[in-house]
């Protein structure tokens, strides 16, 4: 029986290398995680919010003449029609875009004051 006494040399020598293999790995990634963390793409990608113009074209609307309850009517509007019914399934990504939208407005009007922006 040659092979048996290999057989436990190889399989040591495999969980030895296996386990600093394992370890570099674990490394390597907690080095490139901090490397991603300061890269500005990296931070942008995580903490994207929807933009002023991106949610303006959602709701169909120009936010800089718009007040807070035409924002409101449009929300209610759109998500009505992309809403559950018996014949259509419905879409849960434009509902929760809609709804996206509206609050990215919404915040933008209140911080500029209130109504800003509301029509002549």
């Amino acid at each position: 029986m040659v092979l048996g006494p290999f057989a436990r040399i190889i399989a040591q020598v495999g969980f030895i290398a296996g386990g600093a293999l394992f370890r570099a790995f674990i490394q390597a990634y907690r080095e490139a995680a901090m490397r991603g963390a300061a890269n500005p793409a990296f931070q942008q990608t995580f903490s994207r919010k929807m933009s002023l113009d991106e949610a303006s074209k959602i709701l169909e609307i120009d936010f800089r003449r718009t007040g807070i309850e035409e924002i409101v009517q449009r929300f209610h509007r759109l998500h009505e029609i992309n809403a559950k019914k018996d014949n259509f399934p419905g879409s849960p990504y434009l509902q929760r875009k809609v709804e996206i939208a509206k609050e990215v407005l919404e915040d933008h009007i209140r911080s500029q004051g209130g109504g800003g922006g509301q029509k002549p």
